[in-house]
């Protein structure tokens, strides 16, 4: 029997149905969805998303992933 893993999720990244994670930001100024890209893990998605909200909103940003990195 193996266990299965639960899948973390984070805020703008999604699972690709070939296994590779897209990650995607609101622009709160001009309204529309920013494409950060294909990453292969769901950590590396988060972190993209994480510095863009940063960029975007400072230091009141909502971010996913608690790590300094």
């Amino acid at each position: 029997a193996t266990a299965i893993e639960k899948e973390v999720h984070y805020r703008g990244v999604r699972k690709r149905p070939w296994g590779r994670y897209a990650a995607e930001i609101i622009d709160p100024h001009r309204k529309y969805q920013v494409w950060l890209g294909i990453f292969d893990t769901a950590v590396e998605a988060g972190m993209a998303y994480d510095a863009t909200a940063i960029e975007f909103r400072g230091v009141k940003a909502k971010k996913k992933l608690t790590n300094s990195y």
